[in-house]
């Protein structure tokens, strides 16, 4: 039998010394969302002057650093405006960046 089971920790070893140990959990957490809609320059303006969310433009996609919590009221707002939305994204701290910011490369 097979008892594999999904790793819950980690550890960042530099040159033999210990420099972090947490849970996945803590160190992957929820930053903000990437967004695609069919008009994203009135999303920006729908998402500011009715939400009070601050975004930003790159490229063809919304970056909102906000709650995840306001996602659904956030969707629903967009598509009541008449704005459709064709992809929404987490975005999560990588593994590889808190490893760059602790060993301070």
């Amino acid at each position: 039998m097979d008892n594999q089971q999904p790793c819950n920790k980690i550890a960042f070893i530099e040159n033999g010394n210990l420099k972090l140990v947490a849970n996945i959990g803590d160190v992957t957490n929820f930053l903000g969302y990437k967004i695609k809609t069919s008009n994203n320059v009135e999303a920006l303006k729908i998402l500011d002057q009715i939400l009070g969310i601050q975004c930003k433009l790159d490229g063809e996609i919304i970056i909102i650093q906000h709650n995840e919590m306001q996602l659904p009221n956030l969707l629903k707002e967009l598509t009541l405006n008449g704005i459709d939305v064709y992809h929404v994204e987490e975005i999560k701290n990588k593994l590889e960046n808190l490893f760059l910011k602790k060993v301070g490369i």
